[in-house]
């Protein structure tokens, strides 16, 4: 990389020097956030708040269940390419849900030097579709963070 793709001007010899700071770890993923999108499927989505020079790439880990130290099933998630973003939100869908089920589920930011996991999280998968369901309630999401506080807090 030359000092002219940096936008650097040294054309006044005023710059005697140039740090340059290797990649770090990824930041955990923040804003996690999952609801009900059909009759055995849910969306989690997160927010990556910050990407600096290397590409991540992420994996949402999942049970049944409210211990994730137990076996898990995996979703990959197509990576960011970006080498610098902010704010970039990402989702994934699970399938084969089972109604009134327990979910907890975390995501793993994954780069060129290591990975960050996200906090611990769960929701109560419930058909939307059912009888008596309301397809435009939210309210997964908010049982979610309330789970996912007290899953967090027996860990």
């Amino acid at each position: 990389v030359s000092i002219i793709d940096l936008g650097i001007d040294v054309s006044d010899n005023s710059v005697t020097s140039i740090t340059v700071v290797g990649p770090v770890q990824p930041v955990a993923p923040i804003n996690l956030r999952s609801r009900n999108t059909g009759a055995t499927s849910a969306t989690i989505e997160w927010t990556v708040s910050i990407v600096i020079y290397t590409p991540e790439s992420y994996v949402v880990n999942y049970i049944a269940g409210a211990c994730l130290g137990q076996p898990l099933m995996s979703v990959p998630v197509q990576s960011g390419t970006d080498f610098v973003s902010e704010n970039q939100i990402f989702s994934v869908d699970l399938t084969g849900l089972v109604d009134n089920t327990t979910y907890s589920y975390q995501v793993v930011a994954t780069n060129s030097v290591g990975s960050t996991t996200s906090a611990p999280q769960s929701f109560i998968f419930s058909d939307p579709s059912g009888p008596g369901a309301d397809s435009s309630s939210d309210s997964v999401g908010i049982v979610g963070g309330v789970l996912g506080a007290l899953v967090a807090l027996l860990l």
